[in-house]
């Protein structure tokens, strides 16, 4: 009795067995697990501080930003300095990536889920390749698409020697534009700090304005022609605020710029706590209606003020129970003109042409001739102040050539 029923318990589990089987058969190749160590590239966070180089391979473009002496930099740009923000995000979201699923090793399917790699038609994949001061691989992934509808960001990616895909999880959002990781700011002078500024123009012509105090809130425009009033109140502000938000369009190194041949206009600013901000600015144009606009910039110690502000004599008081700014050291001015000068020093900005309009302001853009109001015509006299004469010109009088004046005179009827 007991060995029938061993029996019919082990024929029981052979059947159990066997719809196991046919069901796994049905449902296909079965995907990998995902391993208790679920990092896609687990060897590479140890090895974050060997990467000296990233490039971004797309099938629109091919960029790289390396390290260099000042910091990240991009290639192309000859090393200008990218967004540090975006060197950690991507070295950090790839390091970090987990695997949630595995996917398709099958390459005629990689492009559904994105991951064939640039290059390829309608490819919208990018390669992301890390390597070492020596040009040593370290790592390099294909990022696909993202994941929609997702809670939390997922992307489709493949390791780029293995043709496993998988689903894993981080933001690997990266820019395929290179632009995208330059910093654009080339500095930022608040309006509130510029005391003075002082434009020169190649044919001579010389444009100042100043505030005597911080609390003055408008720029006095100095010299300006007879004859000629202030557009409005506030015209000279732009030229205060030129400095404020300052970002280029493209950036170049000086020695791939041809200064040769080209008279420059020359911006200078001058803060109220001693800081020097000389700009350069050259107009290049193929034709005249195609103007492009380059800068170049330097910093100085300005605690001696501009030469105009010393003829016009010191400052007057500041009122009572203003504050009174505290004066900088030599050191403290010094140490900002250094940071400044590392960062503008050695490069040539495109900027947009209202930034340029800002930097090189003509006098004839702050002034407007001033408004005389015709007075009214004398009784007996035509508009324009023209006298009437009743029977001829008085005489001895005589008009100049060219000079009518309307006679009347009296008719019969006494008209």
């Amino acid at each position: 009795m007991q060995n029938k029923t061993l029996m019919k318990l082990g024929l029981l589990a052979l059947v159990l067995l066997g719809i196991g089987l046919s069901q796994r058969e049905s449902q296909g190749p079965q995907k990998p697990e995902v391993p208790e160590d679920a990092a896609l590239l687990p060897a590479l966070a140890e090895r974050l501080n060997d990467v000296a180089s990233i490039t971004v391979s797309s099938t629109s473009e091919t960029w790289s930003a390396s390290k260099t002496e000042r910091g990240w930099g991009l290639d192309a740009k000859s090393g200008y300095p990218v967004k540090m923000e975006e060197v950690r995000k991507t070295l950090i979201a790839i390091s970090e990536a987990e695997k949630i699923e595995a996917k398709t090793k099958v390459a005629s399917s990689y492009a559904r889920l994105g991951v064939e790699g640039p290059g390829q038609e309608d490819s919208n994949s990018k390669l992301v390749s890390l390597t070492d001061a020596n040009g040593a691989a370290i790592a390099a992934l294909i990022i696909g698409n993202r994941r929609e509808g997702a809670g939390d960001p997922s992307y489709y990616v493949r390791v780029a020697d293995s043709d496993q895909s998988w689903l894993v999880s981080g933001d690997l959002t990266i820019s395929e534009d290179s632009s995208a990781w330059l910093d654009k700011q080339i500095l930022e002078l608040p309006r509130e700090r510029i005391q003075a500024v002082e434009t020169l123009h190649p044919d001579m012509e010389q444009v100042f304005v100043a505030r005597s105090s911080e609390e003055v809130e408008q720029y006095e425009v100095y010299d300006i022609p007879e004859g000629s009033e202030l557009k409005y109140e506030a015209v000279a502000a732009g030229m205060g605020s030129a400095l404020q938000y300052l970002n280029f369009v493209d950036v170049s190194a000086s020695e791939d710029f041809d200064f040769e041949n080209r008279t420059p206009t020359r911006t200078s600013f001058w803060t109220f706590d001693g800081l020097r901000v000389d700009v350069t600015i050259y107009s290049v144009a193929e034709v005249p209606e195609d103007e492009t606009f380059y800068a170049v910039f330097s910093a100085s110690d300005g605690s001696e003020g501009p030469e105009q502000l010393k003829a016009a004599g010191p400052a007057p008081a500041p009122e009572e129970g203003a504050e009174v700014p505290a004066e900088r050291s030599a050191e403290e001015i010094a140490a900002e003109v250094a940071l400044l000068n590392a960062k503008l020093s050695g490069w040539v900005f495109e900027v947009a042409p209202y930034s340029k309009t800002n930097l090189s302001k003509r006098m004839t853009d702050l002034v407007q001739p001033i408004a005389v109001e015709e007075e009214a015509p004398a009784e007996g006299a035509l508009p324009g102040g023209v006298p009437i004469f009743e029977g001829g010109l008085p005489e001895g009088l005589e008009l100049p050539d060219g000079l009518n004046i309307p006679v009347v005179e009296e008719t019969e009827d006494g008209r």
